[in-house]
């Protein structure tokens, strides 16, 4: 299984849904200032909400490891 292979990305556009799927690999989202995800590595990810960050990693089974702290507080 690799990471990031399956996804599915919604948005709308003047009233009219724009999606893709599966289309490459998933690699990066950015949302204004506020929200930030990307695929560091083939097994790695890290999400930025605000001052919130959280780590994932995917072992080969397929399972995550999440671990999350605070701007300053880890």
């Amino acid at each position: 299984m690799t990471p990031g292979k399956t996804w599915r990305l919604l948005a709308h556009h003047e009233g009219q849904p724009v999606e893709l799927r599966n289309v490459g690999r998933f690699d990066e989202l950015v949302v204004d200032q506020w929200f930030h995800m990307e695929q560091m590595n083939e097994r790695a990810w890290w999400i930025g909400i605000g001052d919130w960050h959280i780590n994932i990693s995917i072992d080969r089974k397929g399972k995550p490891t999440v671990s999350f702290w605070e701007d300053g507080k880890k």
